[in-house]
């Protein structure tokens, strides 16, 4: 088994100061440089961040992974019915061993489901099928890290002391609607028997996120692991009642990697029968929006957000 080096602490950001329970017309932006400047340090240094007190309960994820869980457990042929389709959507359900983070690697031993609201003819499990309301309870979830997305976006614009501090934010306005690729999906790492692990195979093999930034809710287990800026990996130690954040590629374009799209994985527990859950939400800029470096260096060459997401899709799938 691959070893990690020693753990390096991921830093804290306390986000009460824009947490959920605060209206938008009472936060003023002369009051969050100091904010700022810690979270730019943050994905500077290693790209990763945790966020607490940001206004989602450690409940609400819980239920969050107890319905999902219940719709993993069910038996392949009924999840069948809920499956993503490349040729119509993100929507949907991706089976055991689907995706390939890593193309070096065999494929990841890990489900999901993504949660993609403007396609219209995206499928949602039964409730009869599934421990509560699935399409309620991840709409829910998903209308309130919208919220905490935008927030984040307003907070990189101040820390990076650009002029427009809307500019992410005018970037990202269809957040939730069509020609936007924010995605939200329940992860899903079953337990395993030793005849189903391949050499060199992990539950999720090792990659950038493609958009802006992440937001990932885990459920406690360990297994996560970063890559620094030294290419080193080390463990990140869950915390619980804090949401981890990190870079995405197209947000260290558009800085010219000044902030840090650090590569992560997912190892295979010593624990085979240790089962492991997390919720992401993927926050990408709307599909025509063409990301360059905002130094004017030439660094990344321009692309837009649509066709560099759909690029990274066709090398997972």
């Amino acid at each position: 088994m691959e070893e990690a080096a020693a753990a390096m602490p991921i830093p804290i950001i306390d986000f009460s100061m824009l947490s959920l329970d605060i209206p938008d017309d009472q936060i003023e932006d002369n009051s969050l440089a100091l904010l700022a400047e810690h979270v730019i340090c943050a994905f500077h240094s290693i790209g990763f961040l945790y966020i607490k007190n940001c206004g989602i309960t450690p409940e609400e994820i819980e239920g969050i992974h107890k319905c999902t869980s219940s719709f993993f457990h069910l038996p392949t042929e009924v999840k069948q019915k809920y499956a993503r389709s490349s040729q119509s959507g993100n929507h949907g359900w991706i089976s055991f061993q689907r995706e390939n983070l890593n193309p070096e690697r065999p494929p990841d031993l890990k489900e999901a489901f993504n949660i993609v609201p403007e396609e219209s003819d995206a499928a949602w499990p039964d409730n009869e099928n599934t421990d509560g309301d699935f399409k309620l309870i991840m709409m829910s979830v998903f209308a309130k890290c919208v919220t905490i997305a935008h927030r984040l976006l307003k907070l990189l614009a101040i820390g990076l002391r650009l002029d427009d501090k809307d500019f992410f934010l005018k970037a990202h306005q269809r957040i939730g609607k069509e020609r936007n690729l924010t995605t939200m999906r329940s992860l899903f790492y079953p337990k395993l028997h030793p005849d189903q692990i391949k050499e060199k195979q992990l539950r999720c093999g090792e990659h950038s996120d493609y958009g802006s930034f992440t937001m990932l809710f885990p459920d406690g287990y360990p297994g996560l692991e970063v890559m620094t800026r030294e290419g080193q990996y080390i463990p990140v130690i869950p915390k619980p009642g804090c949401v981890l954040v990190n870079i995405g590629d197209l947000m260290q374009r558009w800085t010219s990697d000044q902030l840090l799209a650090a590569k992560h994985r997912v190892m295979i527990p010593a624990n085979l029968t240790t089962e492991r859950r997390s919720l992401a939400f993927f926050v990408h800029p709307d599909d025509e929006v063409l990301v360059s470096p905002l130094d004017g260096s030439h660094t990344y060459p321009p692309v837009t957000a649509h066709d560099y997401v759909i690029k990274r899709f066709s090398a997972t799938y």
